[in-house]
């Protein structure tokens, strides 16, 4: 879903879900910024993750060691608007992203390996699940006019997309979980002086 909602429109569908139950505000953040510059908000954690496990010889010991890797997750927004030359119409290319780590499923199979004799080794195979919920567009709006997103979900393992969540995460849920909840934003531009006020 993409729509663009006039001020009045935009009051009148957030009273509605502030009503609803189950509807929950994750943040209402505002930023300043010139046409034609990016913009990025953020409200996100570094999370380091296990990606793999590393083997090593050493003269006296064989060592292995697991391997992680930064993802960055939470909320994100992206902006960069542009002022068109009557001074009402903004063109706004945005990405919306929600990324959560979800754990890690159980492996059924081992990353096999072989030492400098050449001998086999089983490594533990790691498996880190992500969903990244996320939605891009590109439109044309007036001063004060708002864009409506609908973040569509995406469910990874080891960076491969998957079709479900994966049995371990579906397990865990308590019956409040399984609802299939959406995600949406809105994005609000206007146009302002240097000093911060509306233009129009």
């Amino acid at each position: 879903m993409t729509g663009i909602l006039t001020s009045d429109q935009t009051k009148n569908i957030l009273g509605l879900l502030r009503q609803k139950p189950g509807v929950e505000t994750l943040a209402e953040p505002e930023v300043i910024t010139f046409s034609g510059r990016e913009t990025e908000i953020k409200a996100t954690v570094i999370d380091y993750i296990i990606t793999k496990y590393a083997y090593r010889e050493t003269p006296t010991n064989l060592v292995i060691s697991p391997q992680t890797s930064a993802v960055e997750t939470g909320p994100a927004l992206d902006v960069t608007p542009f002022l068109l030359s009557d001074g009402y119409t903004i063109v706004l290319n945005t990405t919306a992203s929600v990324t959560d780590f979800l754990g890690y499923d159980q492996p059924t199979n081992t990353v096999a390996i072989h030492n400098k004799a050449g001998k086999r080794l089983d490594l533990p195979q790691v498996l880190p699940c992500l969903c990244i919920r996320k939605a891009s567009t590109q439109v044309k709006l007036r001063d004060g006019q708002t864009v409506a997103l609908e973040l569509t979900k995406q469910l990874y393992e080891s960076g491969i997309e998957i079709n479900a969540e994966p049995k371990f995460f579906t397990e865990a849920k308590t019956p409040a979980d399984q609802e299939d909840k959406e995600m949406l934003v809105f994005i609000t531009a206007t146009v302002v002086d240097a000093a911060g006020n509306r233009f129009h």
